[in-house]
């Protein structure tokens, strides 16, 4: 089975160069700053587009309620915490990034201390063939050059460890975009940010084999 992977377009989705697959996923950050005209151009291009199913979660950008988001991009299947399973293969999917926002409107942040970020990551099923989040673990594909830093979630990577997905596939961190770890803690990771740290359009969607 197939699966074309994409992350943070943030607006700029018909500029992808779009490969084919059975399988079509966005790791999240539709939108620019959350804007409801960005949706809903997305729902029609994924409309368009050839693949079997398509999955997608939301990302910090995306501004929106998850019930809103939903609605408006409704030839998707959105991935809020929730899984899918199609042809024997299990997929799982969530949009929280840890941050040091506390803001209640922002479904997509979730607060930055250890009981919240437990709580959330312990409903990830374990041995999914493809786990996709929008930000990733802390640690992998997830250095931001101009803070010298790791920004990925530690606890996301302390479920990870546990859960043993065969797969990780997310963005957020669009200075290591397009980049992909084959092989550690027998997990394959992949960055899949479209945009660079400037957010132009540097990275293509990858097709992989699961």
């Amino acid at each position: 089975m197939t699966v074309e992977v994409t992350a943070d377009t943030h607006g700029r989705h018909r500029d992808l160069k779009i490969k084919g697959a059975d399988i079509f996923i966005h790791c999240g950050d539709i939108s620019r700053y959350g804007e409801v005209e960005a949706f809903m151009d997305f729902n029609k291009w994924l409309e368009e587009l050839p693949h079997t199913i398509k999955l997608y979660t939301a990302g910090n950008h995306d501004r929106r309620r998850a019930s809103l988001i939903q609605k408006m991009v409704s030839n998707g299947i959105f991935l809020n915490g929730s899984g899918f399973e199609w042809e024997g293969k299990t997929f799982w999917g969530s949009p929280q990034t840890p941050s040091v926002w506390d803001r209640k409107e922002d479904f997509c942040y979730i607060r930055a201390d250890e009981e919240d970020g437990r709580r959330i990551w312990s409903k990830m099923p374990k041995n999914l063939d493809v786990l996709i989040t929008h930000g990733p673990p802390y640690g992998i594909l997830d250095f931001v050059p101009k803070h010298l830093d790791n920004a990925g979630d530690l606890f996301l990577l302390d479920r990870i460890l546990e859960a043993k997905p065969k797969t990780h596939v997310f963005g957020h961190i669009h200075e290591d975009g397009g980049k992909m770890i084959k092989q550690r803690y027998g997990i394959r990771f992949i960055n899949c940010s479209a945009l660079d740290g400037d957010y132009s359009m540097v990275n293509q969607p990858r097709v992989i084999t699961i």
